[in-house]
């Protein structure tokens, strides 16, 4: 509910970073389309920060955009406290710092660089100094700076570093905004505004961060959605403007933009739904029954490991440590698997789900072998977690979504 909340105020959102940054149109263009994207709908269904982090976004750029039209001091307090606010959200926030520096560079270019680097001093104390408590704070809870970020490390195959770049066009769902999204863009860097700077270094800024990280998930460029759309909107806003001369013309031609595109989303909306009610029927499936039953059966000196440790921490509220903890990840190999069941003496329970493909391939997928490999070294399957779910066939079948094994 919380996520679904967090997406509605995001749509509210990006209108009003439209219409700042140029007029009704590309607010309800860019409204339009990031209503009907099933990658921003379809987070609502997750328990991801991805999404609210994109929010979030908007809300920085927002400020961004004051301080630099408006230009009081009082703005940079609000710029830090919104890039204080991302970092808390999620650790990949930390982008933020890169992007208010080279905006604050870019869009200030009137003003020397010393006077650049003064007006930085306030928002970057206010991000650097939250960044410093979280990672006292990681010190003192998990016994280590830098908490369990899979992103860094990486998890499952990896993905080349120009693997957003590809993905730009599914990002963006219909085809028919691509070309508009590469004329928008295009157009920002020929004008070089503030608006377009703020759009361009939002964009540049997160790519290449999301880019240079080990692990890489479509999801994880949320973020950069809303400036996506906003281009691709300026990008349909400046090709209407440059067919027709007279403004009664442009106001139509803008209005019959937005109803075309609209029957392009609504064609695509029998698709849409479908992926939607597949991430309700798959996504974190089980996950809070597991979490239940882990909560209530195994005692405080057991091992657990968990192929969800994110979602068996949150439904079952055991804040269990990351660092030198109880609950862990999967060993990357069976040697290393069977080295640890040698090692502990304590009952040790195995989590493990249908849709967790980043699990190492020793475990995942999931088959009737793969179970009597775990009951031939001593395992009891305790919980058998069952969900209706729609199959290839388009039939509903009730079929285990997660399992639980002890020793």
């Amino acid at each position: 509910m919380v996520s679904v909340i967090i997406n509605i105020i995001g749509i509210v959102a990006i209108y009003f970073l439209g219409l700042r940054i140029s007029s009704r149109f590309l607010g309800l263009f860019a409204t339009m389309s990031l209503s009907f994207n099933y990658f921003y709908l379809n987070s609502s269904t997750y328990i991801l920060i991805d999404s609210p982090l994109a929010v979030f976004f908007c809300f920085l750029a927002l400020a961004l955009l004051n301080i630099s039209e408006t230009n009081p001091r009082r703005y940079d307090g609000y710029v830090g406290l919104m890039g204080a606010a991302v970092i808390l959200l999620k650790w990949s926030g930390v982008l933020v710092i890169p992007f208010i520096i080279s905006f604050y560079l870019l869009a200030f270019r009137e003003l020397s660089w010393g006077a650049r680097a003064k007006k930085l001093l306030i928002p970057l104390s206010i991000i650097l100094g939250t960044c410093l408590l979280l990672l006292i704070n990681n010190l003192v809870q998990m016994g280590s700076f830098l908490p369990d970020i899979s992103a860094l490390k990486g998890v499952g195959k990896p993905k080349p570093i120009w693997y957003y770049i590809g993905k730009i066009h599914n990002i963006l769902i219909l085809w028919q905004i691509l070309p508009f999204f590469v004329y928008g863009f295009y157009i920002c860097v020929k004008k070089k505004a503030i608006k377009d700077v703020l759009l361009l270094t939002w964009f540049a800024v997160f790519l290449i961060g999301i880019s240079l990280t080990a692990e890489k998930e479509s999801r994880y460029a949320l973020p950069i959605l809303p400036c996506c759309l906003l281009i691709a909107g300026i990008g349909v806003e400046t090709f209407l403007e440059k067919i027709f001369k007279s403004s009664l013309r442009i106001e139509k031609a803008r209005l019959f933009s937005i109803l075309l595109f609209l029957f392009f989303y609504w064609q695509s909306f029998p698709r849409l739904v479908m992926l939607v009610e597949g991430g309700l029927n798959s996504g974190f499936g089980g996950y809070k029954e597991a979490a239940e039953w882990i909560k209530a059966v195994p005692s405080e000196d057991a091992w657990i490991i968990s192929s969800s440790r994110r979602e068996i921490r949150y439904y079952s509220g055991i804040n269990f440590k990351e660092f030198g903890g109880r609950l862990r990840e999967f060993p990357k190999n069976q040697d290393e698997f069977e080295g640890f069941l040698g090692k502990v003496k304590e009952p040790i329970f195995v989590e493990l789900g249908r849709w967790d493909w980043a699990l190492p391939p020793w475990i995942f997928p999931f088959t009737e072998e793969k179970q009597k490999y775990l009951e031939g070294l001593g395992f009891k399957l305790r919980k058998e977690v069952k969900k209706e779910l729609l199959t290839i066939n388009q039939k509903k079948e009730i079929l285990p979504v997660l399992w639980i094994f002890e020793r």
